[in-house]
């Protein structure tokens, strides 16, 4: 003859870190601070409530989870469901209580003699659960075996039970480890992502800064030097940019050098790379443009600064451009080359491009020309 039900103390540490008499309220904080309910299927746990029903040579085998409204399976084994009400859950009364809770004849027990697990499919008849906590004594829900037929289990049964619902506790302790290491991993990914981006990127307009150009041209040349590419650059500078600092201040000065930031930005190609170089003057890396067709791209720069409108007063640059020959001997010398470019640009009237390419090479350029313009 079955007793109605039973409950088995359970020994060791589990019993002892098991908080009863919690608040609900807690014990619900407990449980969704581990992010485990609604999550995908894991071997760990599957694995374990197959194991459970082995030992216990039951059918069926539970990892419940009790949260406001309902008992969610994280595992299940041998039972098509999910997940059920909370007000027919036995694990509902297992997580009230420390040890094995059996319920040998659910029919004889006055708790469950009109529910509806037992009235109708599955027709539960047979329960034995342990309740499984949080890291921090919660109880969450219960490692459970279920049968259809009123049975009990052996006392080496009882105990393998409880000392699988211990393996249930470490494992879902060590997964509430593995989450908070990722998480720290996360935190420390963006937190270098960000200390990367403040190191390689100009505050005030968002481009790159000079640092990053530097080590970005250092094996854009090496490559293109070595494979016979193309690569030009662009060394550009607003003009006047001192007098309309000193007659608007510093807030127009700045808005010109964010609202040039943006055009450049729009207008490079994809593999380009804008540049705030420093101060007033910008730079564009053109890996794989020629000179022909970097001229033309500063031409179409030009014209968009004049077009803009810009808030404060209008705004021109002056372009100086140079690209990869034979005679270049290092990054170094290509941006001076620009820079001398630039420098003709400026002494010229401003608000123009000068190709370094081109003007040396023109032949109705004496050197004298040449030499006064970069005097």
């Amino acid at each position: 003859m079955f007793h109605e039900y039973t409950s088995i103390p359970t020994e060791d540490v589990f019993a002892s870190g098991l908080k009863l008499g919690v608040s609900e309220a807690d014990r619900l904080a407990a449980l969704h601070r581990l992010d485990i309910l609604d999550t995908d299927p894991e071997p760990e746990f599957d694995e374990l409530v197959q194991f459970a029903a082995s030992l216990c040579e039951a059918p069926s085998s539970l990892l419940t989870l009790i949260d406001e409204h309902r008992q969610w399976f994280k595992a299940a084994f041998g039972i098509n469901m999910q997940q059920t009400p909370r007000d027919v859950a036995f694990c509902n009364y297992t997580i009230q209580q420390r040890g094995l809770m059996l319920v040998p004849d659910a029919t004889l027990d006055h708790r469950f003699t009109q529910n509806p697990l037992v009235t109708s499919d599955p027709n539960v008849r047979f329960y034995a659960g342990v309740p499984i906590c949080s890291p921090d004594g919660f109880p969450l829900g219960s490692l459970c075996v279920l049968d259809y037929v009123p049975r009990t289990l052996s006392a080496p049964q009882a105990r393998a039970l409880q000392l699988l619902s211990q393996q249930v506790n470490a494992r879902i302790h060590l997964r509430a480890q593995r989450l908070l290491l990722k998480q720290a991993l996360d935190s420390s990914r963006a937190i270098n992502l960000k200390l990367q981006h403040l190191a390689t990127t100009d505050p005030l307009t968002g481009l790159f800064n000079r640092r990053s150009f530097d080590e970005r041209h250092a094996a854009e040349f090496a490559r293109a030097h070595s494979a016979g590419l193309p690569l030009s650059v662009l060394l550009i500078d607003v003009d006047n940019f001192k007098q309309l600092n000193d007659s608007l201040g510093h807030d127009a000065g700045d808005r010109a050098l964010k609202i040039l930031a943006s055009l450049l930005r729009d207008l490079t190609r994809p593999g380009g790379m804008p540049v705030r170089y420093g101060g007033e003057e910008f730079l564009v890396l053109l890996p794989g443009v020629g000179e022909s067709e970097t001229a033309q791209f500063a031409h179409t720069l030009l014209e968009a600064v004049r077009n803009h409108p810009w808030p404060d007063r209008q705004i021109t640059v002056s372009i100086g451009s140079s690209s990869l020959g034979p005679s270049i001997s290092s990054p170094e010398h290509l941006i001076r080359l620009s820079d001398e470019a630039l420098y003709i640009a400026k002494r010229s009237g401003k608000d123009r491009l000068v190709v370094h390419g081109a003007y040396f090479d023109n032949p109705g350029i004496s050197a004298a020309q040449r030499f006064a313009a970069l005097a």
